[in-house]
């Protein structure tokens, strides 16, 4: 389990696969206010991220650790647009890319674990056809 809440990033809010939203901050105060107060609420069911915070995976548990503002960046022009197109491209997730970049080598992707209990809507969906069906057959 990693702790992600002080994250800085640019996230986007999706909701039946659909971009709902996409905005910036500390990543654990703006999905608890989308999810809590605002004019969001109800209408997102998932979510990616993106932030230069990185991941230190040497210890027995893996943590974030703060990008350094102040420290020299050095990435070229055309490794700056490609990590720019990576990004919006896995946020955004557009009908029309038929590819999906990795740049594995600047980027940690994380899969979010997915709760005990935790059902999709189309799992939902299949277990209500499988009980109608049953009561049907009774």
């Amino acid at each position: 389990m990693m702790d992600v809440w002080n994250v800085e990033a640019v996230y986007s809010l999706f909701g039946d696969g659909r971009l709902v939203y996409v905005g910036e901050g500390i990543l654990g105060d703006c999905l608890y206010r989308h999810h809590r107060t605002d004019e969001f609420v109800g209408r997102w069911d998932s979510f990616s991220w993106v932030s230069p915070w990185s991941i230190d995976a040497s210890g027995p548990t893996s943590a974030v650790v703060a990008w350094n503002a102040t420290a020299p960046v050095t990435i070229d022009g055309k490794a700056l647009i490609e990590a720019i197109e990576t990004v919006v491209i896995r946020l955004t997730e557009p009908d029309g890319n038929r590819q999906n970049p990795s740049a594995d080598k600047h980027i940690t992707w994380l899969e979010q674990a997915v709760p005990d209990g935790h059902m999709t809507l189309e799992e939902k969906v299949d277990l209500l056809l499988e009980k109608m069906a049953r009561l049907a057959a009774e």
